[in-house]
């Protein structure tokens, strides 16, 4: 069994490529949590999940997101990124219903 790690520094995951038997097999291995003081790179990564653009790491809406993203599980982040692809300029992670509900708690 052989296994590659792939990651993509658009993504939140790392996909793990494993070969058994000259089969690919693959699975998510979720290995980023945001750190809000990389805020050049998480406002590069934010391109895809909202139109706000951020002018300072101290921005509300900004640190919000960033703790929303880092308390989703693996399934939640798989979801988060298949509605980003499938709606691409229209998804807003501040009007997702996920967002809402976390940001009311």
């Amino acid at each position: 069994m052989t296994a590659y790690y792939v990651a993509d520094r658009n993504k939140l995951y790392c996909n793990k490529l494993i070969i058994v038997n000259n089969i690919i097999k693959t699975n998510y291995q979720f290995i980023i949590m945001l750190n809000p003081k990389q805020f050049k790179q998480n406002c590069e990564l934010f391109k895809k999940y909202t139109q706000v653009v951020f002018d300072e790491p101290t921005n509300l809406l900004y640190l919000n997101i960033i703790k929303y993203i880092n308390q989703l599980n693996e399934q939640e982040l798989i979801a988060l990124d298949i509605a980003c692809q499938d709606l691409q300029s229209s998804f807003s992670i501040e009007k997702s219903i996920g967002f809402k509900n976390f940001i009311s708690l």
